[in-house]
């Protein structure tokens, strides 16, 4: 009993997450490199280049990228972390002028010195506000904390009324500024005066800024092949080393757990914005975060909305302001960003006919949905009938036990009856039971886990069909992912030894059937080997230290992009 215990326990304890990329090509050496705590995300970048580039160097370069305008953008609202400060302050030393937008708003009215990155950030910005007729507003930053507060406050759940009520009273007094900013430069050296009124929040471009800033830099050095996940909802492709391009799939936002198409790029951004990630309620009616700077309220036009282009800061400004357009100004505004976009609009309750309307040949709608599971009784009518025969086999031989005890201990034969009979009670119960649980239907799984030591080394995606090395084992050629005919091959290093050496494990991942394998381990028994392919559950592999466990998905992760290719 306490080694099945402490098998369960063990099951248990299994399980975790983060992020980085992998792709493999022959010709090319990939590196990453992950950038935690910076507009409040994390942001993973993948390359692959030959061998004469300065990996390090890059790397270096990039994490200082944004590092830098996460400084820059810095607008406090509300508490940072201390890992949140450490990069704030890091970001500090890398200009010379420290002026940031924190202080811009401590000093309304007063014209300040900035640097030359912050002048080019916020020239962009008030270009973007003006070619948008103001959709994108980066000078409401009065409005934006006052719902924001407010969505901290009543996480998605009812505000009351009265709460709700000063919360209009509030912004309906809030004036918004014609002309937020002046700026202006001499010899090199950059101004910028904050108008009386204005607040300054870039938290709706910074990071695209940010990373646009990165795809330049990685052109700059010749870098073609990269990937950049700038926290889920902003993607940059560069070419594909594996593929003709990257398949990007856009989440469901009502069930949150399907996706609804399927993008297909290279050498393009993509960003998406979404009102199911930070929201209060309000009479059954979400109000959330991307605030309408013409009626000062959240727009209720789409679900979600992702844009297409080529500029990552413009992308990141113009989803923003795309939200509050109707789809009439939203096509007109694309057509003149040179952009496309895919709307899946609001009141769309049943994701088996949403009402979603594209502006983009690169956008298949149909590709890799996953119907909502099918109702019926069938299952529940065996499950019944299961219960009723093992009810029913139970009782008769409770009955026929109570009844022969006395005979029992005087007859060796109907000893022997009697424990054929307790064997066969006990398998066809636990039979019952475990086809009921084998065959029972289940979600596809979305993701899976691949662990050691029940730190998450590899996350893998089913729906990107791709699979994330989060980090690499000591020795930094493990794991290792190879692209096999039918299967993705990933390979780490176990703790069972042969001769002192760590041994392999080997595993399969098969995209289309969403079900992984071990099919190679070196251990006494080999047990997960020997196990098959599951799509469910958990391996755990011992005296390996390594495990899978698999997510359907259904709980809510956000506006989520994913890389099908």
């Amino acid at each position: 009993m306490k080694k099945i215990l402490t098998f369960i326990l063990l099951l248990v304890a299994v399980l975790t997450s983060p992020q980085i990329k992998a792709n493999e090509n022959t010709q090319l050496t990939k590196w990453s490199v992950f950038i935690r705590d910076v507009m409040a995300s994390s942001v993973s970048i993948t390359a692959h280049t030959n061998d004469t580039h300065n990996h390090e160097e890059y790397k270096t370069k990039l994490d200082s990228i944004y590092r830098l305008y996460n400084y820059l953008s810095y607008s406090k609202q509300n508490e940072l972390t201390a890992d949140e400060l450490d990069s704030l302050e890091f970001g500090k030393t890398l200009t010379n002028i420290k002026t940031n937008i924190d202080d811009l708003n401590n000093n309304v009215g007063v014209e300040m010195q900035i640097s030359k990155e912050l002048y080019d950030m916020l020239f962009q910005a008030e270009e973007i506000r003006v070619s948008s007729n103001g959709y994108f507003d980066y000078s409401i930053g009065h409005i934006i904390d006052v719902w924001k507060s407010a969505i901290r406050k009543y996480d998605k759940k009812e505000i009351p009324e009265s709460e709700f009520k000063s919360i209009i009273e509030e912004v309906t007094s809030i004036e918004i500024v014609d002309n937020p900013i002046t700026l202006r430069s001499s010899k090199s050296n950059y101004f910028v005066t904050v108008n009386p009124g204005a607040k300054l929040d870039l938290g709706a471009f910074a990071k695209g800024y940010a990373t646009q800033k990165a795809i330049d830099y990685l052109k700059s050095k010749g870098v073609e092949y990269y990937y950049i996940n700038a926290g889920t909802s902003s993607i940059a492709a560069g070419k594909n080393p594996d593929y003709p391009t990257y398949s990007i799939g856009l989440r469901e936002p009502v069930l949150e757990r399907n996706i609804y198409g399927v993008v297909k790029i290279v050498d393009s951004t993509i960003t998406t914005s979404g009102d199911y990630e930070q929201y209060f309620t309000y009479k059954g009616e979400r109000f959330h975060h991307i605030i309408s700077p013409k009626t000062k309220v959240p727009s209720s036009n789409y679900h979600v909305l992702s844009i297409i282009g080529q500029d990552a800061g413009l992308m990141d400004a113009a989803s923003t302001a795309l939200f509050s357009m109707n789809m009439e100004e939203a096509e007109a505004y694309l057509n003149k960003i040179n952009a496309e976009a895919v709307f899946y609009e609001a009141g769309t309750h049943d994701p088996e006919s949403p009402q979603i309307k594209s502006f983009s040949d690169k956008v298949n709608l149909s590709s890799l949905i996953d119907p909502a599971p099918k109702k019926g009784v069938g299952r529940y009518l065996v499950l019944g009938i299961t219960i009723i025969v093992s009810a029913t086999i139970i009782y008769f031989a409770v009955s026929y036990f109570i009844k022969t005890k006395d005979q029992v201990e005087e007859n060796s034969k109907l000893k022997v009856k009697r424990d054929l009979i307790l064997f066969s009670v006990l398998l066809i119960v636990f039979g019952g039971a475990f086809l009921n649980y084998h065959f029972w239907p289940r979600k596809a799984a979305l993701r899976a886990n691949i662990s050691y030591q029940q730190e998450v080394y590899v996350e893998v995606n089913f729906s990107e069909r791709n699979a994330t090395i989060i980090k690499y084992q000591e020795d930094d050629n493990y794991p290792r992912k190879e692209v096999g005919n039918d299967y993705l091959e990933i390979t780490l290093l176990g703790d069972f030894k042969v001769d002192g050496v760590r041994q392999e494990v080997v595993i399969l991942i098969d995209f289309d059937q969403k079900r992984i394998r071990v099919s190679e381990e070196k251990s006494p028994f080999n047990l997960c080997s020997k196990q098959g392919w599951t799509n469910y559950g958990y391996i755990i592999c011992l005296p390996n230290s390594v495990s899978i466990d698999f997510d359907t998905g259904t709980g809510t992760h956000g506006v989520v992009w994913w890389m099908l290719s």
